[in-house]
């Protein structure tokens, strides 16, 4: 079965992604979801918001349909968020929302819920749950798991979280997996 084929209003696909193929895989994932339900709300627990909406625009996507929920970027920040807006301009405006840390679950879920209620994207997306595991403990993990694919559920959104095959092995994310309505590889 196809993403788009599993994609449904108030559905969670889990999609798993070999870990060697990871980096080429995500940016054909955000074409597809772009290209069949127009705006997306991309949940980033690994990478800069930033980063992958240079790498947005340069796949010639449209940035702008996107609203990035960046949980890296402050923890991780060497200079202050302001100077982000020094930065050399760019064909349209970053639209994100930063997190403290990715183990910032409950203003994650604040922050995500938020704006699907406000901007009723196409699709939601969260990258990476094998991020997860790295700052929060198992109990956290899974109940914010069960929490996150409950609140899916309930907003009606298409939602796909995604994680690598190898991170699916580790406990926590193994039984996560289970919450999720379909399991899908990529590519």
């Amino acid at each position: 079965m196809t993403l788009a084929a599993a994609l449904h209003p108030g559905k969670v696909v889990l999609v798993r992604v070999p870990q060697a193929v990871y980096p080429s895989a995500v940016p054909a994932l955000v074409k597809e979801l772009l290209a069949n339900h127009g705006s997306l709300c991309y949940v980033t627990l690994g990478r800069s918001a930033r980063i992958l909406f240079d790498g947005v625009q340069k796949e010639g996507l449209d940035a702008k349909a996107i609203r990035f929920i960046d949980c890296i970027t402050k923890s991780l920040s060497v200079r202050p968020l302001a100077t982000e807006k020094k930065m050399p301009a760019r064909n349209a405006e970053l639209s994100a929302q930063y997190v403290a840390n990715p183990s910032a679950l409950a203003e994650l879920e604040d922050l995500l819920f938020k704006a699907v209620a406000e901007e009723k994207p196409g699709t939601v997306l969260v990258d990476s749950l094998g991020t997860l595991p790295l700052y929060n403990d198992d109990a956290a993990v899974l109940g914010f798991c069960r929490r996150l694919t409950a609140r899916l559920r309930e907003s009606g959104c298409k939602s796909v979280l995604l994680a690598s095959q190898e991170d699916l092995e580790s406990h926590p994310l193994m039984e996560a997996a289970a919450l999720a309505d379909r399991v899908l590889s990529w590519p």
